[in-house]
């Protein structure tokens, strides 16, 4: 039996990014994108998302440790 405690994707992004509202649309986008670490699962219609998920960026960010082509390629934007 799994311990997490799943919340709806509202409540968390209320609880997440405090004083702002995102439409339930830019939430879904969120999900569908894989833009939460810990992927919300759809749940009757409603997308839940595990209380420890965390905001991902959708664009990687160049890193000192990459391999170089890694960085450049991202530099690039491929």
């Amino acid at each position: 039996m799994s311990n997490y405690h799943f919340i709806r994707l509202s409540d968390w992004a209320a609880a997440v990014f405090l004083g702002e509202h995102y439409s339930a649309a830019t939430m879904s986008r969120w999900a569908k994108t894989r833009q939460i670490d810990q992927p919300p699962i759809k749940v009757g219609g409603r997308w839940m998302v595990r209380q420890d998920a965390r905001f991902m960026l959708d664009e990687p960010t160049p890193t000192s440790v990459m391999t170089p082509r890694c960085y450049w390629d991202i530099k690039a934007g491929k």
